[in-house]
């Protein structure tokens, strides 16, 4: 299995208050870059950061 494990960062909008939605950035414990041209290709070009920390 590529994914050993996963946390997700799951909060509201800090810029917009009012927003209804959240926003989630999964943090992954190993390297997956070797599908993510798959998984872009499944999930309609999703943008995606590498060491995004907030």
């Amino acid at each position: 299995m590529l994914l050993k494990g996963y946390s997700l960062e799951i909060f509201k909008s800090k810029c917009h208050s009012e927003a209804k939605g959240v926003h989630c950035f999964a943090h992954l414990d190993n390297d997956i870059s070797e599908v993510l041209p798959f998984l872009n290709t499944v999930l309609g070009g999703m943008y995606t950061r590498k060491n995004h920390h907030h």
